[in-house]
C-alpha cells in the first residue's frame, strides 16, 4: 500500500493517492507524520498543474492546517502574486498568524500589496517578538518603499544589512541609495548578485523624502 501510494506520488498522479489516502490512514504503514508528509507532497505536485479558478477552488478545498504550511503556502502564492497579489497575501498572513515562517516573510515583501502602508503598519507589529529577524527588516523596507516613505525603506534595508540578511538587503539599500543620487549605491547593487522585484523608486532629487 506504501509503495503505491509513493508511486501515485512519484508519477503526479493525485486521484490515485486520493483514492490510497483513507486506506494509509486505517493502516498507517509509516506512521501518521509520514503520511502527512506524503499527502502534502502530494498536494504540493498537484497545484503546479493547476491555475486560475480551478487553482483556487482547489486551494480553498484543502484542509486549514495545509493552507497553514509555508511550503504549500510559497507554491501557491508563487502561482498567484502576479495577478491576484491580494489573495497571495492573505494567504501569506494567515498562515504568518499561525507559524512563523522566514520564507513567508520574504515573500509578502515581493509581491504588490494593495495598501503598502496598512500592510507595513501590520508588520511594524511582528518587531515586538521578532526583533532580531534579518528578512523581517528586508519586508519592512520594501513594504516602506511601495508606500514612498524612502527614509523609512533605507532605515529597514539598513538594519537588514547589519543582521546579516543576504545579498538581497544589500542590494535594495544599493537600489535606494543610488536613487537618491549617492554613488555608493552602485557598488552595493555590483557587489549583491540575484533579481530584485519591481518597486517603486524616488526621484533622483529627493534626498528625504518621507
Amino acid at each position: 500500500l506504501w509503495l503505491c501510494a509513493r508511486a501515485a506520488v512519484g508519477a503526479g498522479d493525485h486521484a490515485a493517492f486520493a483514492a490510497l489516502l483513507p486506506a494509509l490512514r486505517q493502516v498507517r504503514p509509516r506512521g501518521d507524520s509520514a503520511i502527512e508528509a506524503l499527502h502534502a507532497e502530494s498536494e504540493r505536485a498537484d497545484l503546479t498543474h493547476l491555475s486560475g479558478a480551478a487553482l483556487e477552488t482547489r486551494w480553498q478545498s484543502l484542509p486549514r492546517h495545509f493552507r497553514e504550511r509555508a511550503d504549500l503556502v510559497g507554491d501557491y502564492v508563487r502561482r498567484v502574486a502576479r495577478e491576484h497579489p491580494e489573495r497571495a497575501e492573505t494567504a501569506i498572513l494567515d498562515a504568518l498568524a499561525q507559524h512563523w515562517a522566514t520564507g513567508l516573510v520574504i515573500a509578502l515583501g515581493e509581491i504588490p500589496v494593495a495598501d503598502p502602508a496598512r500592510t507595513l503598519k501590520r508588520v511594524e507589529g511582528w518587531l515586538g517578538k521578532h526583533p532580531e529577524e534579518p528578512a523581517l527588516f528586508l519586508t519592512l523596507g520594501r513594504l516602506a518603499a511601495r508606500a514612498g516613505r524612502w527614509d523609512q525603506a533605507r532605515e529597514h534595508y539598513e538594519m537588514a544589512v547589519r543582521r546579516n540578511a543576504g545579498p538581497a538587503a544589500q542590494a535594495e539599500l544599493g537600489r535606494l541609495v543610488h536613487a537618491l543620487g549617492e554613488a555608493r549605491g552602485v557598488e552595493l547593487l555590483v557587489q549583491a548578485a540575484g533579481g530584485l522585484p519591481d518597486l517603486p523608486l524616488p526621484p533622483r532629487s529627493a534626498s528625504s523624502v518621507t
